[in-house]
């Protein structure tokens, strides 16, 4: 039979192995395989987008860890929340209990916005979109931002070729999308 404290060191255990996961997984989405780093970029074989989908799937064991490791403390919580008898503990309780309901409707809320999805119809905001297929005389023709302004701010060899679509130049050359669209944002001119 396996005894309580078994449980809690395995439970523990898990819910700090599926932190350290997160972490890890977090920091590869957010700086080693930012938006834009498109399906070229492997870690391991996987994507940002695979990686965005363990990241999701190791942050719902980690909540079932959590619940588990609460519902094996409750009574504890519950002694700390109630306190000893006296004419206080009553207010403890109910601080605890509104406490408790404030964190979880501050969590979940952001579950129950409405998502916006945008859409313009401003021709010129449509034009300056960069895509991975564009070529880089593609980009200056459609943001106004000159190939060599790209070049000088990327650091790319000034022979670099203009007419390559840019997802094969950022193989070769090791820049991202997010990077030529900074550039492309930080240089094009303000429409009237």
């Amino acid at each position: 039979m396996v005894n309580r404290t078994k449980i809690n060191f395995i439970v523990d255990s898990v819910a700090f192995a599926a932190f350290l996961f997160l972490t890890t997984s977090g920091v590869l989405i957010h700086y080693i395989l930012p938006p834009g780093s498109g399906r070229r970029s492997l870690i391991l074989g996987f994507d940002r987008h695979q990686w965005g989908n363990f990241h999701f799937w190791v942050a719902v064991v980690m909540l079932a860890a959590l619940v588990v490791h609460i519902l094996l403390h409750w009574r504890w919580i519950v002694c700390v929340i109630k306190g000893r008898k006296s004419e206080s503990s009553g207010h403890r309780l109910v601080l605890g209990v509104v406490g408790l309901a404030a964190l979880v409707a501050l969590v979940s809320a952001p579950l129950f916005f409405p998502v916006e999805t945008t859409h313009t119809a401003d021709s010129q905001r449509e034009k300056k979109l960069v895509r991975g297929s564009m070529t880089l005389q593609e980009v200056e023709e459609a943001t106004g931002v000159s190939v060599e302004v790209i070049i000088r701010e990327l650091n790319l060899p000034n022979n670099i070729s203009r007419n390559i679509p840019i997802r094969a130049l950022t193989a070769q050359h090791g820049f991202s999308m997010m990077d030529i669209r900074r550039v492309v944002d930080e240089n094009a001119k303000p429409q009237d």
